[in-house]
């Protein structure tokens, strides 16, 4: 076994085994029918890719318009924008194409999350391949530490931020040009990366545009590149960003701000502290970088320090860009630990940008990958094949064995979900036998637990049947919690609900309406087969 891994193998055959380890532990998490997207977890509301199902499901349904990515019929009148949606566009778009050939019901999500832990592994091996590190270790090195970090577990509430193999990559051929090899290629390799980020998810867009931007200038400052090249890259790049914002009508889908700016941070502990949490939304920074990893950086900080500097003067621009985005992550209210909070007063476009990506502590993100990248291949290349296969193959057991309750946390959130608030059958009716149906914004409920996650069920429910719904549960969404419509006559064909919350008692004049157990739904006429399925909600 130890032969194995310490001879030197194709890539292919790296490329092969990494796969099949990612694959594996997809598998795992979701079972046969989370990954073919048909499992409970899939219809359950805790987590937010119900909105990205139910806004798939309806652009999907509606013809091409000119800005490719709108949802008219999602958060009606004024629509919704994919973008915003958590439905990872680039597929959307894709599968939009043969729409007419898709079976009833079908989302993607689930073959996505497969992808991201397969290409988490395989880019992470694809990067040590690159240095020069092509045994079985490689192999072990990234299955046993890139598929097991708390930024990439942590997210499985996020589908679309799952695609940290987008940052991977960019230091795969943000190495490439440092590194003087394949130029060219690499150079267009990162703007079509930049291209199929911007329409996977915008933190992920800015996290590699940033870095992506550090590693051509690094290698213009090395020579490595012409500084005539790097300018017409950060230029294409720039006006590249600007065609999409356009074409995508993304200037104008939502409000550019929201709150939660130190709210949503990481702990200045997270990386070496496990899950420490003092806001109550620095789950967004969680990025633990787990036992197994810590020994690993500590023995490369320990015999490798003049690599290290050597490694640093190489890249340094790299480094100080993620250790910026890393300062960042802690926003401007910095918490250390549970009880030590100071506030950081913020530079004015700082703060400008913070008010736009509010959730700061995702930024984390790639100095826990370059950090991780540089550990690994700086404590294989001081110890030698032999003693780095002790060292690596311990150092994995350790890291798998204390993320195994995250591992085991997750499997049982994917395995059972959780229970339906509104049941389907009388809903699914009712729904279905209006035009419309008018519920109170998504953004008004954040705080009202049940009434919050039955909006979003009434959201899942009206996608399944392509009837035409008022609230969009999408970010950044433009909400009127004082919406007189709700004071007027109920329209011919709309099925009306209010939530006991948000308005107790609710009734309106001239409407036939049902109280249920969260709340109230009305129609228009108090006869005919509507009013009927309406007076079933009432029933249970």
């Amino acid at each position: 076994m130890l032969r194995w891994l310490t001879a030197e193998r194709r890539p292919a055959v790296l490329y092969l085994v990494a796969g099949v380890f990612g694959f594996g532990l997809a598998w795992y998490l979701l079972g046969w029918e989370g990954i073919h997207g048909t499992s409970h977890y899939w219809e359950t509301t805790h987590n937010d890719s119900l909105q990205g199902i139910a806004a798939l499901r309806y652009y999907l349904a509606e013809p091409w318009s000119w800005s490719i990515l709108d949802v008219r019929s999602y958060g009606v009148p004024d629509g919704t924008n994919l973008i915003l949606s958590d439905s990872i566009p680039i597929l959307a778009v894709a599968f939009k194409l043969i729409s007419g050939v898709l079976p009833a019901g079908f989302h993607y999500f689930g073959y996505w999350i497969a992808l991201c832990f397969v290409m988490q592994v395989v880019s992470a091996v694809a990067i040590l391949v690159e240095l020069r590190w092509r045994n079985g270790l490689a192999v072990v090195a990234a299955a046993g530490f890139a598929l097991t970090q708390t930024v990439l577990l942590g997210r499985f509430f996020h589908v679309a931020l799952m695609a940290q193999f987008l940052i991977l990559l960019t230091i795969l051929f943000g190495i490439r040009l440092v590194r003087g090899e394949k130029k060219v290629g690499a150079l267009w390799a990162l703007l079509g990366l930049l291209a199929a980020t911007f329409f996977v998810h915008l933190y992920l867009f800015a996290m590699t545009a940033v870095l992506a931007a550090a590693f051509v200038v690094q290698a213009g400052s090395l020579g490595e590149v012409p500084w005539r090249r790097v300018a017409v890259w950060l230029a294409a790049a720039v006006i590249g960003s600007g065609v999409f914002v356009a074409m995508t009508g993304l200037a104008t889908a939502a409000s550019a701000t929201a709150g939660g700016l130190g709210y949503y941070s990481m702990n200045a502990l997270a990386p070496v502290a496990g899950n420490i949490d003092a806001t109550g939304g620095q789950y967004e920074g969680y990025s633990y970088l787990g036992l197994g990893a810590l020994v690993v950086v500590l023995v490369a900080l320990v015999l490798g320090r003049d690599q290290v500097a050597a490694a640093a003067r190489r890249y340094w621009m790299p480094m100080v860009v993620g250790l910026l985005m890393a300062v960042y992550a802690l926003s401007p209210v910095v918490w250390v630990g549970m009880s030590w909070q100071f506030d950081v007063p913020w530079w004015g476009p700082l703060a400008w940008l913070g008010e736009r990506f509010r959730s700061t502590g995702r930024f984390s993100w790639p100095i826990v990958y370059l950090v991780l990248i540089g550990a690994l291949y700086l404590a294989y290349k001081r110890l030698g094949t032999r003693w780095a296969a002790y060292l690596l193959i311990g150092a994995a057991a350790i890291q798998v064995a204390d993320m195994a309750p995250l591992v085991s946390e997750v499997r049982e959130i994917f395995t059972n979900g959780d229970e339906r608030l509104l049941a389907a059958e009388p809903w699914t009716e009712a729904i279905a036998s209006h035009d419309l149906v008018r519920i109170p914004p998504q953004e008004c409920l954040v705080a009202l637990g049940d009434p919050a996650l039955a909006n979003r069920e009434v959201q899942r429910i009206t996608a399944q049947t392509g009837v035409p719904v008022t609230a969009a549960a999408v970010a950044r969404q433009q909400a009127n919690c004082d919406d007189p419509v709700f004071a007027q006559a109920v329209a011919p064909g709309e099925l009306r609900v209010v939530w006991t919350a948000v308005d107790p008692g609710y009734s309106v004049a001239g409407a036939f309406c049902v109280d249920f157990d969260l709340g109230t739904a009305c129609t228009a006429a108090a006869t005919g087969p509507s009013a009927e399925a309406v007076a079933r909600l009432g029933a249970g």
